[in-house]
């Protein structure tokens, strides 16, 4: 058992007793700048034989984010408004 400085086994009651968890702060998700229908414009350029770093230069992705868009749309069309 510990004992404060001046030699008793007291605990001091001044400093904070944590009885609940820490509850980390909610935070909202980064907005995409892209909408998956461009998403899956890139994929499917790609897919036709474009080289992926045009379409990365030209809109200013990395190729990260490409391969990572790639996994989540892979299979996935784009929806038609008409």
């Amino acid at each position: 058992m510990f004992s404060s400085i001046d030699g008793s086994d007291q605990v001091d009651s001044s400093w904070p007793a944590f009885t609940e968890p820490y509850q980390f702060p909610v935070m909202d998700m980064k907005k995409s700048r892209f909408t998956t229908e461009q998403i899956i414009g890139f994929i499917k350029q790609a897919e036709a034989g474009t080289a992926i770093v045009e379409p990365a230069r030209q809109h200013e992705f990395s190729l990260a984010d490409f391969y990572g868009w790639r996994a989540m749309h892979g299979g996935m069309e784009a929806e038609d408004d008409g």
